[in-house]
């Protein structure tokens, strides 16, 4: 019920407003503290896997094939005194979707609302997200989780290299040149040398404020500075054009930091291929690799090394 109606109910009854709280009527506390570690962490996640509408009784749902990132983000809800509820969406995969008034704390905490690729993408974090050494690790702990991926590098006589990395793509379709979006097939994708120079020289001045502030929180946390690059274009069948840009790093150095301040979230698919990786690499790091070697650590990662 809105609070407008059950103000007129209570003026109707005679009752005052402050008795229904008195009784416990209400579920939760308010006002919503938006100090809450918890609104922070859950806006994380619905800025990397959500989507989020504006509106009188905005909206809010996250999307992912992991029921255990299902279970973080209820958890979150939760302790934040709302309520989820969870169907199947397109393409077979768990949706859970977060009650209106938990997505208004989010929106007055700072979350921009819109679609994945846009809304918060072009908009900075919160300061709170930016300046609390927590929330800035447990973004990027996330990000890395929901976004990102640890790669062992196998090649012959050469030593094994560790990556980690993880892409974030932009709705750039209002950017680009009319007769070259138009050229662009629907499903189509560009690799960045596929993409003409003076398409590629303006998406490097479009802002990407979401991006900028997760690079700084990789510096500040990693002290050195990740490679970051465009990648691809591509256009999907709403004929929305998308940049796909990477962030990265090699080097054992790097990602013991990483390993050490940020990681990723425990309890997760990645964070434990990750460990079995940094175990294998850990081991051999010094050592030149033969092609018998790739094959044999080809075959003890089940193929998933490359």
């Amino acid at each position: 019920m809105r609070v407008d109606k059950l103000l007129e109910i209570c003026k109707a009854l005679d009752i005052r407003p402050d008795y229904l709280e008195e009784i416990g009527l209400f579920q939760r506390k308010y006002p919503i503290s938006l100090d809450q570690p918890e609104i922070y962490k859950l806006m994380t996640h619905i800025i990397k896997e959500g989507d989020s509408k504006r509106g009188k009784n905005p909206q809010a749902a996250y999307n992912n094939l992991d029921p255990n990132l299902h279970n973080i983000v209820a958890a979150l809800v939760e302790a934040l005194g709302g309520h989820w509820s969870r169907r199947i969406g397109k393409d077979n995969a768990p949706v859970t979707q977060i009650d209106t008034t938990t997505v208004r704390a989010l929106v007055k905490a700072g979350l921009v609302p819109g679609r994945k690729a846009s809304g918060q993408y072009f908009h900075h974090l919160p300061d709170l997200m930016l300046e609390d050494h927590a929330l800035s690790k447990y973004h990027l702990s996330a990000t890395f989780t929901e976004e990102g991926w640890p790669s062992l590098v196998l090649e012959k006589d050469k030593r094994p290299r560790f990556l980690i990395g993880y892409s974030r793509s932009i709705d750039v379709t209002e950017n680009l040149p009319e007769d070259f979006r138009q050229s662009l097939e629907v499903g189509e994708k560009l690799s960045v040398g596929d993409i003409p120079n003076h398409v590629r020289a303006e998406l490097y001045l479009i802002p990407f404020a979401l991006l900028d502030d997760e690079i700084k929180m990789i510096e500040e946390n990693l002290h050195d500075s990740p490679n970051v690059n465009l990648v691809s274009l591509y256009k999907s069948k709403d004929e929305k054009i998308t940049a796909e840009w990477r962030v990265s790093f090699y080097g054992p150095t790097m990602v013991e930091k990483f390993r050490e301040e940020i990681g990723f979230l425990p309890g997760i698919e990645v964070a434990t291929r990750f460990e079995e990786l940094w175990g294998v690499y850990t081991e051999i790091k010094d050592k030149k690799l033969s092609q018998e070697d790739i094959e044999k650590l080809r075959k003890k990662l089940s193929g998933d090394a490359h």
